[in-house]
């Protein structure tokens, strides 16, 4: 078991710890021969690999793996080897040391040892808790970890770390708010969108997903459809995902027709000890044959952190989704004909648990379900695949009534998966572009109990696709893709300048969204350059949004108080004080009245702008 270390402790103790993870000897052996065999060319022009085959429609790759745990990993990591090596499995696996990096300003030496203690303290103790929970040793747990890393040529941490690392972040997120102040503030939050409807086109149902995830050029570079062929009794199942993302926890399918899609859920109601959440969604795909099996192995596993998961039985015509986190369990069941999920609980029981992070957050996830709900009910509640695609195309913001590339929308930045189901027509549409993916082609494949590796090149295939979006309003569509550069230049490249100047473009070709001026602020900010922020800030400080209003006069004052100016700092912290909701703006209102009193009682308030924490999914900060 890893024992874990939190706040100061790190400082001091941080080489004492033991960590590593390592395919066993024992595993090498066993699959020796397995192993032994080299992809080859098959007749009908896929590669093989043993049973599994790999083939392509378009950009995307479709995968068959057949075996055990390990094996099934090893066919993936193998056969993909070179793009997962320059994808979305080693940047997932820095989603960690890129958060402290950034937000958690160290000696090079003492960051590279907190950075693995995380990892190993967070990321240890679930899989710990989790192979214990079961009653199996945690190598039998990371059989597949295993498989992939001698498949792709990585590292065995560097697979746990991909599988563990987003729950590690949203566990730190809430033992941060919770008063773990010495702990990294995560870069950013996941976020995603999913509903499900009856098909106006039979008696069957249609899924529509999004998946939004920070690694926009490695998550989105090498889309990904697998089906499962389990030799171990349990059923055949299937994913979307990136190559080298091998759990089928975040959006899969099984054979019985039940489908599942992961949502983070910012809470404070997060431990160690709880199973990762990827690996219960697939524990449900490989396991349950209905509804009701679902449910009760959703009940039965406590997440580390705070999900909600989209649960849809194609066969049953049922939708629930089910909200845990490491203290609840919740199933929202929808009854009108149709279930939509964003990023929040909205049970009774679980309301309270959701993380007040801050109003941008608050209002995207809300807004998000709403402008999904208006869609679904100008369509009767009832939709054919292309009109779900549509909507996972969705570019307006329902606040403002306008189409937008950044805020509140459904077709978003970091949309890096997008897929349809239609349970009557036996298809999955799954997007194939660079993100938003939503607006890409969407390639048909079957449905796994359809899918045939031996006949499958022989068949015909349908593409869907809304990409107005582009060609309609191509300076937005310019803007946001200069900001996905920017976003990278500063979540992968750690290069807050660099973002800067990308922003600056931003700002010119997308002048009337508030939230890219106020990113250019934030980034000027976490650069030193304080007088630069200055100057966007006071510009945001007169827009017409009011949460970038209030926020800015924050920063301004924060940065007033930092040269000792707190005349000029006390202006502007009142002006948060006296006009911030505290219903819908209470963490802005708490950092103002904080500082207030810090300016009063001392007359300077040190910004230490290093540490700030910048959040650009949603074009704010983590914390103020």
């Amino acid at each position: 078991m890893r024992l874990g270390l939190t706040g100061a402790v790190f400082f001091c103790s941080v080489s004492a710890v033991a960590y590593g993870f390592e395919t066993p000897h024992a595993f090498k052996q066993k699959y020796r021969q397995f192993m032994s065999q080299e992809p080859t060319i098959a007749e009908d022009g896929s590669v093989a690999l043993g049973e599994a085959r790999l083939f392509y429609r378009g950009k995307l790759r479709v995968l068959y793996v057949q075996g055990d745990k390990f094996e099934m990993a090893y066919q993936h990591g193998r056969l993909l080897r070179d793009d997962i090596r320059q994808g979305a499995l080693p940047q997932t696996a820095m989603i960690v040391r890129n958060s402290v990096l950034n937000a958690f300003p160290l000696p090079p030496n003492a960051a590279e040892s907190v950075i693995k203690t995380i990892n190993h303290i967070y990321g240890g103790r679930m899989v710990d808790y989790a192979s214990k929970s079961l009653g199996i040793s945690e190598h039998e747990f990371l059989a597949d970890a295993y498989g992939m890393a001698e498949g792709s040529g990585l590292s065995a941490d560097t697979v746990v770390n991909a599988f563990t690392g987003p729950e590690t972040l949203q566990v730190i997120l809430g033992e941060k708010v919770g008063g773990g102040s010495s702990l990294p503030a995560p870069l950013s939050v996941s976020e995603c969108t999913d509903f499900a409807v009856r098909s106006s086109r039979g008696d069957g149902m249609i899924i529509g997903r999004n998946t939004d995830y920070p690694l926009n050029g490695s998550f989105d570079r090498f889309p990904t459809v697998v089906y499962y062929h389990p030799t171990d009794g349990d059923q055949k199942f299937m994913s979307v995902t990136s190559a080298g993302l091998h759990t089928a926890g975040v959006v899969g399918l099984n054979e019985s027709g039940l489908f599942v899609g992961i949502h983070t859920i910012p809470t404070q109601d997060v431990g160690k000890n709880g199973f990762p959440a990827f690996f219960i969604g697939e524990r449900v795909l490989r396991k349950a044959k209905n509804f009701e099996e679902a449910v009760r192995i959703f009940s039965r596993m406590k997440p580390a952190a705070g999900w909600a998961y989209t649960l849809v039985s194609t066969h049953e015509k049922r939708s629930a989704a089910i909200e845990f986190n490491n203290k609840n369990f919740v199933v929202r069941e929808s009854r009108s004909g149709a279930h939509i999920q964003t990023n929040h609980y909205m049970t009774d029981a679980m309301k309270s648990a959701n993380l007040d992070l801050n109003a941008t957050v608050n209002q995207d996830t809300q807004a998000r379900y709403r402008r999904v709900q208006d869609l679904l009910d100008a369509n009767n509640l009832r939709l054919d695949a292309d009109g779900a695609v549509k909507i996972l195309a969705d570019k307006v913001d329902p606040i403002t009534g306008q189409t937008r590339g950044l805020g509140n929308v459904v077709a978003v930045h970091t949309t890096l998966t997008s897929a349809v189901v239609d349970s009557h027509a036996r298809k999955v549409y799954v997007a194939t572009g660079t993100a938003p993916v939503s607006l890409t082609p969407f390639v048909e494949v079957p449905i796994v109990e359809d899918f045939d590796p031996h006949s499958f090149l022989g068949h015909g295939y349908s593409v869907l696709e809304h990409a107005s979006y582009h060609s309609m309003y191509p300076d937005l569509s310019r803007a946001e893709q200069l900001y996905i550069e920017a976003k990278t230049a500063y979540e992968t490249d750690l290069n807050p300048r660099k973002s800067a100047e990308i922003l600056k473009d931003v700002v010119i070709a997308d002048k009337d969204n508030p939230g890219y001026q106020y990113m250019l602020a934030l980034m000027y900010a976490k650069s030193g350059d304080f007088s630069s922020a200055e100057e966007v800030f006071k510009a945001v400080a007169v827009s017409g949004d009011e949460h970038y209003r209030l926020a800015s006069n924050y920063f301004l004052g924060r940065i007033a108080a930092h040269r000792g100016d707190h005349h000029t700092a006390e202006g502007y912290l009142d002006k948060v004080v006296l006009n911030a909701s505290p219903r819908d703006e209470a963490p802005l209102l708490t950092a103002a009245r904080r500082s207030l009193d810090k300016v009063k009682r001392f007359r300077f308030y040190r910004f230490n702008h290093k540490s700030l924490a910048i959040f650009m999914p949603e074009a704010d900060v983590v914390q103020y």
